[in-house]
Parts: C-alpha cells; structure tokens; sequence
C-alpha cells in the first residue's frame, strides 16, 4: 500500500493509493508551525517611576517665607529680615496677610527696604516665584518690587518692579537693561516667576493674571553679577503722593 503526504495550508492530507482513502486531518494549533499570540505586557511602554534614577529631581526649597505668619507691623527686624525704615505688614489684597505696601504714604520721602540672606550658588536653575498686587489708582503704587539682590544692594538688583504705572522685569544688574513694560490689568493680583539658569547663565520671568501664563524673553546672566547676589529683598517707596505694593508667599527653589 501506497500512502502520500502532503500539507495544505492549515490541514494535513493522507491519502492511500491502494484503498483510494483520503484522511483530513487539522494541524494541532500547539505545534511549532502556529503562530503564537503576541504578549501586549511585554511589548508595552515600561511606566517611569517618579522615584526612579530616570525621573528629574525635585526642585530644592531655598527660601520660603508665608507672611501671613509674621505678626507685628514690620517686616524689618523680624524672622532674619534686616534693612532700613518700615516694610508694613498687615491686611491686604492678596487674601490674608502681607507686605501691605499699599498703605497710606508718608508726609515725606521714605525708602523702606527689606532684605533676607540666600545662598544663591552657579550650578543650577533658581525659580523665585511669589504673589503681588499694585495699581495706579490713588494712592497709586511706585518704585516697587521683589528682587534678587547684593549685599546692601538698595536697589541694586533684579527682579519684578512696579514703577510708572506698569509693572516690568527688570534685569539690570545680572543682564543689564530692562525689559518692556507689561500689559497687565491694573491692580490685578499676579503671580510672579524669575528664573535664573546658571547653567546655561539665562534669566527670563514669567506672570500668570486670571490663570493665563506667559513668558518674557530670555537674558543672558553675568556671572560675575550673579556672584554678587546674596539676598532676596522687598523694595518699597512711600512719598508724599505714592505708595509700595502688596507681596505675599516668597519661595525659592533650586534644581
């Protein structure tokens, strides 16, 4: 007796010449020739873990300071700030307490300043964020601001600045200069950014009103001036028409 084999596709035939049978028999679906389902675990995206070595590090708090939890009527001479005349604390515009810098002005011309130490090192990417408010209305808000500074500095720094009316990044001391006024609703409360990357040595700002962020252009640092920094300081101005702004929740971290 006579048998040929032969494979078809899916199916194995047997067929006897003799008897003229033919036998169909399916292939087992477990052997080596079936293709076998594909894996979806194996093959899917590995989730990075937020601990991993892949994940960025947290950014590092270097400075923070609530101001609703200073009592008294001066930020000078309390909590480590040091400086000159009356930054006044007290209720403000930014819910709760603050630098209350839109107060009555004075009878006449007075610089109050209030600085605190940071240890400001090159190497990585500092974010100074804080909230302030300032308007031109009566008693209308000038000459000042949130600013990284030098010992003593003044004003002698960089940073958010309220002055004719607008509020704008000054960068004159890291970068030189000052960048253009901001189209910002007046006495809207702002939340402010300052970065400084001492990486690649660029500073730029950035200020969110009614939950829109944007960014300013970006400036290129000096090193040796940002080695001159040392402080971060409130800077206010009350004269005998004018008046600070209102600043609240100063952090500052660094990556």
């Amino acid at each position: 007796m006579t048998k040929v084999t032969a494979i078809v596709s899916s199916s194995l035939f047997v067929v006897c010449a003799a008897c003229g049978d033919v036998t169909l028999t399916p292939l087992d679906a477990a052997t080596p020739d079936a293709v076998g389902a594909t894996d979806a675990a194996a093959d899917a995206p590995e989730a990075v873990d937020a601990a991993s070595p892949d994940a960025p590090p947290a950014p590092t708090v270097v400075f923070a300071e609530n101001l609703d939890g200073i009592g008294g009527a001066n930020l000078v001479g309390q909590f480590g700030w040091t400086g000159v005349a009356t930054v006044p604390l007290g209720p403000t515009g930014l819910g709760g307490r603050g630098v209350a810098g839109r107060t009555s002005p004075g009878a006449s011309s007075v610089v109050a300043v209030a600085s605190h130490a940071v240890d400001w090192q090159p190497g990585g990417i500092y974010e100074v964020r804080f909230r302030a408010r300032a308007s031109s209305a009566a008693p209308a808000s000038e000459n000042t601001g949130l600013f990284v500074a030098a010992a003593g500095a003044g004003v002698v720094g960089s940073g958010w600045e309220y002055a004719a009316g607008q509020w704008r990044l000054n960068v004159n001391h890291l970068a030189g200069g000052v960048a253009p006024p901001l189209a910002i609703r007046d006495g809207a409360e702002v939340e402010f950014e300052m970065h400084l990357d001492t990486v690649a040595w660029s500073t730029w700002g950035a200020y969110t009103v009614d939950g829109t962020r944007r960014e300013t252009a970006r400036y290129t640092i000096t090193p040796a001036r940002f080695a001159e920094l040392t402080d971060v300081e409130v800077f206010v101005d009350f004269r005998t028409s004018t008046v600070g702004a209102e600043f609240d929740d100063v952090r500052i971290t660094r990556q």
